[in-house]
């Protein structure tokens, strides 16, 4: 794999990763509360629809889109898919840094055993 693959793949990843973080800090401004019935629900998706934050991360998710389709133009789908795990290590690592998230040694166990998985699948 060269340079230029490796870059798609990890502005995928990172983009990626932005929606979420976008996603989740947009909810963690919600207030709290169970979601018990169909008004709960309503006014959880109208808090949904006003966030800017969520707007954002849609946004991310068309970006994540097009930067794919151009990872799939470039690699084998069978390289390109576990290479895109690269996206569980980026999120944990958000999760950890950015929105200040534990984590366990077994979280962090299964993360090492996804970067394994990643190098033997990009080594040919």
């Amino acid at each position: 794999m060269n340079l230029k693959n490796f870059l798609l793949i990890l502005l995928h990843e990172v983009v990626g990763a932005a929606e979420q973080l976008f996603f989740k800090t947009s909810v963690n401004n919600f207030p709290e509360g169970k979601l018990r019935g169909i008004k709960d629900y309503l006014i959880f998706l109208g808090r949904v629809f006003r966030s800017p934050l969520i707007w954002l991360g849609f946004v991310m998710t068309v970006a994540m889109w097009l930067v794919w389709l151009a990872v799939l133009a470039n690699l084998d789908l069978s390289i390109a898919v576990p290479l895109s795990s690269i996206h569980y290590l980026v999120i944990f690592a958000a999760a950890y840094f950015i929105l200040k998230e534990r984590i366990d040694k077994k979280r962090l166990f299964g993360a090492l055993l996804i970067l394994i998985g990643i190098i033997l699948a990009a080594v040919r």
